[in-house]
């Protein structure tokens, strides 16, 4: 595979780590599924204890589908930072679809796509840490943010969501959306 000239080596990693479904999110084929209305959000939870995988460089790459947003931004990915203020988070906002934003409170940057990312087609998502500080976003095989970071998971905190993340209190899933993620 090769995103624009550069080299790109696939690398499989199997996560053995705790996922509790919650609101049940549908498996469909080898992808979730994820159906969120206004009073329940869909999403996967992956206990923070077992990530140890993210203390490292890593990268995750999935294709997902968004064909109703309903709350304020669509987030794909919640993990939550050591001190609860640099969360890596990946939204997009409901009004263009094209603006990705990357971390969640200090040190947020955003990006604009070439594509509406809410237009109900499959788009994919690489996001990857090169263990020494620095994360690069490709969306639909185009760099969109390389950016330097002081992110730590904290793995006695607040779960990782998949499908939405954690409202400011830390104690209920929000900005949920339907549609489907697949590896």
């Amino acid at each position: 595979m090769r995103i624009q000239g550069v080299k790109y080596y696939l690398v499989i990693i199997t996560i053995l780590t705790t996922m509790t479904r919650c609101s049940q999110p549908t498996p469909f084929y080898q992808s979730m599924k994820i159906q969120s209305t206004d009073s329940t959000i869909s999403y996967l939870e992956v206990d923070s204890l077992n990530t140890d995988y993210l203390t490292n460089g890593f990268t995750w790459e999935f294709w997902f589908q968004i064909s109703d947003v309903t709350n304020d931004a669509p987030c794909l990915l919640m993990v939550p930072d050591a001190d609860n203020n640099n969360d890596l988070a990946i939204f997009i906002d409901p009004t263009t679809g094209k603006t990705v934003t990357l971390f969640y409170g200090n040190n947020q940057v955003t990006a604009t796509s070439a594509r509406n990312l809410l237009d109900g087609e499959f788009h994919s998502l690489a996001l990857a840490d090169d263990g020494s500080g620095r994360l690069t976003l490709f969306v639909d095989g185009s760099l969109r943010i390389a950016k330097s970071h002081t992110w730590h998971l904290n793995p006695t905190g607040l779960n990782i969501l998949i499908g939405g993340d954690w409202d400011p209190g830390g104690a209920t899933p929000e900005n949920g959306w339907t549609g489907f993620i697949d590896e």
